[in-house]
């Protein structure tokens, strides 16, 4: 399931390999378009937007660093 808070960790972040990655960035782009939905499709946000944010942000940076 989705948690009410996702936290950024950076440390496992830095220790990341490709594979890792992508996998992460799978998991990113389900639960934001599953909060996204929630949020725009449904009018129940399950989450605040600074941490449907944050879930960007992290989602953004990996793309960069692993396109």
């Amino acid at each position: 399931g989705y948690t009410k808070i996702e936290k950024i960790n950076t440390k496992k972040r830095c220790a990341m390999n490709k594979q890792q990655a992508k996998e992460r960035i799978k998991e990113l782009r389900e639960k934001t378009e599953y909060y996204a939905k929630k949020y725009y499709d449904d009018d129940n946000p399950e989450i605040s937007d600074f941490e449907y944010d944050m879930l960007m942000v992290e989602l953004r940076n990996l793309e960069k660093e692993y396109p």
